[in-house]
């Protein structure tokens, strides 16, 4: 009998790791990071919160868009709203 090894990776290991570790490593800005929210956990809320949220999302974008993610402070982004 002749047996054919496949490769398969470990049930463990996710292969979008990989991915997600370059996007991780590089400075996101905060227009790239509120485009990332809202195509993963905007679109899951419902649409009256999706409204209210994205008031404020328009407003930190047009503030601080082109600010680095890790040079922004949680009083920043509450000043901005």
């Amino acid at each position: 009998m002749t047996f054919i090894h496949i490769h398969q990776e470990s049930p463990k290991a996710n292969p979008a790791d990989k991915v997600r570790k370059v996007t991780t490593r590089r400075d996101w800005t905060m227009r790239e990071r509120l485009r990332d929210y809202r195509a993963l956990a905007l679109c899951e809320m419902a649409g009256s919160t999706q409204r209210s949220y994205e008031r404020n999302l328009k407003r930190i974008e047009n503030g601080m868009g082109a600010m680095s993610v890790q040079s922004v402070a949680p009083a920043d982004v509450v000043a901005q709203i």
